[in-house]
C-alpha cells in the first residue's frame, strides 16, 4: 500500500514537471527523444557543411575579385605608360615637324640664293670665255703671265684632286683613320669648296667602318647641322640610323629612318630606308 501511494505521487510530481516545463500531460517516451535529437543532430551537421561550402565558395569569389582588381590595376598601369609613351614620340615628332619646317623654309631661301648666284656665275664665265683667246695670246707671249696663269688653274682644280686622293685613301688603302684625319685637314685648308660636306660625310663613314658608331652618328651629324642642303643630308640620316641599330637601339634607329623617308623621299636612299623599317617591324613580329 504505502509502494503503490509513492508511486502514484512519483507520477503525480513527474506531471506536474512535465506539464510545467514542457507544457504537456503526459512524458513522451525516450526513443522518440533520441530519434528526435538525432535528427536534430543530422540537420546540424548538413547546415555545417552548406556553411562550409558557402564559404568555399565566398572564399573563391574573394580570391576571383582580388585576382580581377590586380589584373585592372596592372592594365591601368600598362595603358598610362604606353599613353606617356605616345605622348613622348608624338612630342619628338611634332618637334621634327618643325624641324622639317624651319629647314623647308632655309632650304627655299637658300635655292633662290643659289640660282641668284648661279646666274650671276654663269654671266662672269660666259664674260670670261669671250676673252679667253685674248688671254692666251697674251699669255703665250709671256712667260711670267703665262706661270701665273698655270698656277691659278692648278689652285682651281685643287681641292678636287686631293679629295679623291684621300677617297683612294678610304677606298682602296683602307686606311680609315687616316682617311679621316686628312678629310679634317681638306675642309681646314679648303673651307669655300662645295666639297666639304661630303668630306665631313666621308668622316663619318671612316668611324663608321671602324666600328665607333658613337663617334660615326656625332660626324654625321655635324653634316647635318652645318650642310643642312647638301646632297650627302640623306646618307647621313640614313647612317645615323644604321649606327643606332649596330648599338641595339632599334627604337632610335627607326626615328632616323623615318625622318630619311620623309625628307628625301624618291630617292634610292628612302627606298634603302623603307626596307630597313620593314626589317625592324619584322624583327619586332618575332618577339
Amino acid at each position: 500500500m504505502g509502494c503503490v501511494i509513492m508511486m502514484n505521487r512519483f507520477t503525480f510530481i513527474s506531471s506536474i514537471v512535465c506539464a510545467f516545463f514542457l507544457g504537456c500531460e503526459h512524458s513522451p517516451p525516450r526513443q522518440s527523444i533520441q530519434a528526435d535529437i538525432s535528427n536534430l543532430s543530422t540537420k546540424i551537421d548538413n547546415l555545417n557543411l552548406r556553411l562550409t561550402r558557402i564559404e568555399k565558395v565566398v572564399g573563391d569569389w574573394g580570391r576571383t575579385i582580388d585576382d580581377l582588381e590586380k589584373n585592372f590595376r596592372q592594365s591601368k598601369a600598362d595603358q598610362l605608360v604606353t599613353i606617356e609613351d605616345l605622348r613622348t614620340e608624338l612630342k619628338s615628332l611634332n618637334g621634327s615637324t618643325e624641324v622639317l619646317r624651319h629647314d623647308l623654309s632655309q632650304f627655299s631661301q637658300e635655292n633662290q640664293r643659289v640660282k641668284e648666284d648661279f646666274d650671276v656665275r654663269l654671266l662672269d664665265l660666259e664674260k670670261r670665255l669671250s676673252d679667253f683667246p685674248q688671254r692666251r695670246s697674251l699669255e703665250d707671249s709671256s712667260p711670267t703671265k703665262r706661270r701665273t696663269s698655270h698656277k691659278s688653274f692648278a689652285g682651281n682644280v685643287d681641292d678636287i684632286t686631293r679629295y679623291d686622293q684621300i677617297l683612294r685613301i678610304f677606298r682602296d688603302k683602307k686606311d680609315y683613320m687616316s682617311a679621316a684625319e686628312q678629310f679634317r685637314a681638306f675642309i681646314q685648308d679648303y673651307p669655300k669648296s662645295s666639297l666639304v660636306a661630303n668630306a665631313q660625310f666621308w668622316i663619318g663613314e671612316s668611324y663608321f667602318a671602324k666600328g665607333d658608331y658613337t663617334r660615326a652618328i656625332a660626324e654625321f651629324q655635324v653634316v647635318l647641322d652645318q650642310y643642312p642642303h647638301s646632297e650627302k643630308v640623306c646618307d647621313a640620316l640614313f647612317k645615323q640610323g644604321i649606327a643606332f641599330l649596330e648599338l641595339k637601339e632599334p627604337q632610335k634607329a627607326r626615328l632616323f629612318l623615318t625622318e630619311t623617308q620623309k625628307r628625301c623621299p624618291k630617292t634610292p636612299t628612302a627606298t634603302r630606308a623603307r626596307e630597313k623599317l620593314l626589317w625592324l617591324a619584322g624583327q619586332d613580329s618575332k618577339k
